[in-house]
């Protein structure tokens, strides 16, 4: 899929120096939430296509490209400075996901990268850090066909 990069964000990216500040944008959701959890990595709040995301310090390290057959994971460390997440996240039923995108700070409606979706286990949490490991889903186990053909569900084809 070919993605368009403003000519800002090019230049920014390839030059040895710059003042630009390229920002992930995290939103997390569940099925249970009224609301999806909007999170930027940033100093102050961040509109973004109408959307607002709350400044929050957390940290993303994106997966390794490699030749093995291993499904990749992206790491996800959201620091607990507020102990209504660890109260939200025991709460959760069914399964999280988050989506991740990249802006820069001067651009802020413009996505550089995503919207990427993941599955987010929460792998662990103690007083001052969530860690959790953010996979792109099970694609490879899933049936295929995603039907199972027998009299019950295809009684024409009996």
């Amino acid at each position: 899929m070919s993605r368009v990069v403003s000519t800002a964000a090019l230049q920014a990216l390839f030059a040895t120096h710059t003042d630009e500040i390229f920002l992930p944008l995290l939103r997390i959701t569940n099925a249970a939430w009224a609301t999806d959890v909007r999170l930027v990595a940033s100093d102050k709040d961040i509109v973004s296509n109408g959307e607002t995301f709350q400044a929050f310090p957390f940290n993303v390290t994106l997966p390794v490209e490699s030749a093995d057959d291993v499904q990749p994971s992206a790491s996800l460390r959201v620091c607990a400075v507020d102990r209504s997440i660890i109260e939200t996240l025991r709460g959760v039923t069914g399964k999280l996901y988050g989506y991740l995108s990249f802006i820069m700070e001067s651009e802020p409606d413009t996505l550089i990268y995503g919207e990427s979706k993941f599955i987010i286990p929460v792998s662990s949490y103690t007083a001052d850090v969530l860690s959790a490991s953010m996979t792109a889903g099970t694609t490879l186990s899933e049936p295929i066909p995603k039907d199972t053909f027998n009299p019950t569900t295809f009684p024409g084809a009996f």
